[in-house]
């Protein structure tokens, strides 16, 4: 079974019925081929028997790599013709044959073994694709749509993992003969995403640095911050600083966590930055006491006519 990135597809081989009734025409070809010798008498001055190997139909080459080539021949009969041409052709069919039982068809996603996973994540698994095979598939335990959506596209299919588990896929192959092969399985192992938090002060005062930490145990932290704010150090370990703006305000801060299992999740939380320190007046005077001059009492002003 395999899957995008990693391990190597399997490689399916065997001999088919087909494949034995044509390897068994080449040798009755063969066979009526050395029958006809007898049938033609060689012409007179024209004829050489073979008297090296070097004129042999089928040589091994001389890089000792067990590749056989043919040879020109020269001077020969309609029978010795024959027999070549039968040979070459026999000795094609092979060459062709052991090519494709030891060269598998190309197959994306290759995957052998087990895998791990993550809530949400979608993945492609697949088999080597045989021509005229047909495949079927299965997943347990669970519940279509509900612990995983499946979708089959022949000999590979595409799952999206909806709820955390063990699962087992299962595959059947049948071929044009209605020959169908056991179960092929692979266990995959379905996490829960981490739970994202940041913990840290709020309401905090302009210009003052504040610390901030996320969740231990994981394999990778990324912060960041946008606003009235800025991280001065380090950005990828448990915990962070954060130094406000010297003014009022707010910065958002996002964490980004990664799991063991590869699995990661995404958190942001906004932070304000409040003035609460009461103002202090300077070069205020100290209490004192003011008197108002003596007031004259008012005049009684009459009027006759």
């Amino acid at each position: 079974m395999y899957k995008r990135d990693k391990h190597t597809a399997i490689i399916k081989g065997g001999i088919g019925p087909g494949a034995w009734l044509s390897l068994l025409q080449w040798l009755r070809l063969l066979v009526l081929s050395l029958s006809r010798i007898n049938h033609y008498k060689p012409d007179k001055g024209s004829y050489k028997p073979i008297q090296s190997p070097k004129n042999h139909i089928l040589s091994e080459d001389s890089t000792k790599t067990k590749t056989l080539t043919a040879t020109k021949l020269t001077n020969m009969n309609p029978a010795h013709k024959y027999i070549k041409w039968s040979v070459l052709l026999l000795f094609a069919f092979f060459a062709k044959f052991a090519t494709a039982q030891t060269v598998p068809p190309p197959g994306p996603f290759p995957l052998t073994g087990n895998d791990d996973v993550c809530v949400g994540q979608t993945k492609n698994y697949g088999v080597t694709k045989v021509p005229g095979h047909t495949y079927s598939w299965s997943i347990t335990p669970g519940t279509e749509g509900v612990d995983w959506i499946l979708t089959i596209s022949d000999n590979t299919i595409t799952v999206k993992w909806l709820k955390s588990g063990t699962y087992t896929i299962s595959v059947i192959e049948t071929n044009e003969y209605t020959c169908s092969s056991d179960a092929v399985q692979i266990q995959v192992m379905v996490h829960d995403l981490p739970v994202c938090s940041i913990t840290g002060p709020d309401n905090i005062c302009p210009g003052s640095t504040n610390p901030y930490s996320a969740p231990a145990g994981m394999t990778t932290y990324a912060w960041s911050v946008s606003g009235d704010a800025t991280i001065p150090g380090a950005t990828n370990g448990q915990t962070v600083s954060v130094v406000a703006e010297n003014k009022c305000g707010s910065y958002i801060l996002t964490l980004v966590i990664t799991n063991q299992f590869g699995c990661t999740s995404t958190c942001t939380q906004t932070f304000n930055i409040v003035d609460k320190t009461a103002p202090v007046l300077v070069g205020v005077p100290t209490d004192a006491t003011a008197d108002c001059g003596a007031i004259p009492a008012p005049a009684t002003v009459t009027a006759t006519d």
